[in-house]
């Protein structure tokens, strides 16, 4: 008996969605995600000659994962930074807790002087977990010094081990020497530098403005040159200050620092009281006198210890007339 109308229809439109079911079902969607990697780095640099051993304990959603034990080297100290790789499908719970363990105040039994605990879980891309067993959180054995039970010491304070993903960094091969702070934070963009002036804070410069050379106690003659950057690190950065005079060549002596930076606003970090001496190594008393009444090209260049690098330059003019070290100009002629 033939298929009525109505029916061959049906049975046309199951065979044709069919096929886009089975694709539905077998979609990559539905594929389980691809495994990704969290490192933790740990740091404990202050630390490397007071222990003698660290034991790094790792689970992944519950289960052990990796395990190392650290003892001191041939130079007898723990060679900090260390590396340990952890895969798992993104959003595994991780756990992770450093045991640093020595002796001290004479005693020759070894204890337990440090813990540092973490709980995050596996990124969706490969992320760094920094751990840094620190000094401020050494507790000594027999001490009535508060044990942070459940939580983690970070700073010397108990706090909550919870690391949220967003908190990780992106890992980076030099993460030892990359650690955020106040003046770089974490996804910094590119390092940024402007020049400026002032003894006792940062004061903004303009090209072409005049500044006067100041002689100092010993003899010296100097400017007070300032300035503020981003995306640097915030200490142990290297501030090289250069100059030279348009159109004769003649160049100051550099100075180089390697001082602190403040917090400024604007996410700036700035730094002031550089004492730039233009004569130092030259004859006192006549070698600053070919930079009175001329342009100056100063240039600053900051680099930190992960070698990023930022410069600017201005162009000033040099007063005619010193400024005398009681605050006048009678020194000049002299």
């Amino acid at each position: 008996m033939p298929r009525s109308a109505p029916l061959r229809s049906l049975v046309r439109f199951a065979l044709a969605v069919t096929p886009v079911g089975l694709a539905l079902a077998c979609s990559p969607d539905a594929d389980p995600p691809a495994a990704s990697s969290l490192v933790v780095g740990l740091q404990g640099d202050e630390l490397r000659t007071l222990l003698s051993e660290v034991t790094v304990s790792t689970k992944v959603d519950g289960k052990v994962a990796k395990e190392e034990r650290i003892t001191r080297d041939a130079n007898g100290i723990i060679p900090f930074p260390r590396e340990l790789v952890l895969e798992g499908a993104p959003g595994a719970k991780v756990e992770v807790e450093v045991v640093g363990t020595g002796t001290t105040f004479g005693s020759t039994a070894s204890a337990e002087l440090v813990r540092r605990r973490a709980v995050t879980v596996i990124p969706r891309e490969k992320r760094l977990l920094r751990l840094a067993l620190e000094g401020a959180c050494v507790v000594a054995p027999g001490t009535s010094a508060a044990v942070c039970t459940g939580d983690t010491c970070r700073g010397g304070r108990c706090v909550s081990p919870d690391v949220p993903e967003a908190a990780l960094e992106p890992y980076a091969t030099d993460w030892p020497v990359n650690q955020p702070d106040i003046c770089r934070p974490a996804n910094a963009g590119a390092p940024e530098v402007v020049l400026g002036k002032g003894q006792t804070d940062y004061g903004n410069l303009t090209d072409g403005e005049t500044l006067r050379l100041e002689r100092g106690p010993q003899g010296g003659h100097h400017l007070w040159v300032a300035l503020r950057m981003k995306n640097i690190k915030q200490a142990g950065t290297r501030t090289l200050i250069t100059a030279v005079q348009p159109g004769t060549g003649l160049k100051a002596t550099p100075a180089a620092f390697v001082f602190g930076f403040e917090p400024d606003e604007g996410g700036y970090c700035k730094l002031y009281g550089l004492r730039f001496q233009v004569d130092a190594g030259g004859a006192l008393g006549e070698a600053h006198k070919p930079f009175l009444g001329k342009d100056l090209d100063i240039t600053i260049e900051v680099t930190d210890v992960a070698g990023r690098t930022a410069r600017a330059t201005k162009r000033v003019h040099v007063a005619d007339k010193l400024l005398c070290p009681d605050g006048t100009e009678a020194c000049n002629g002299s």
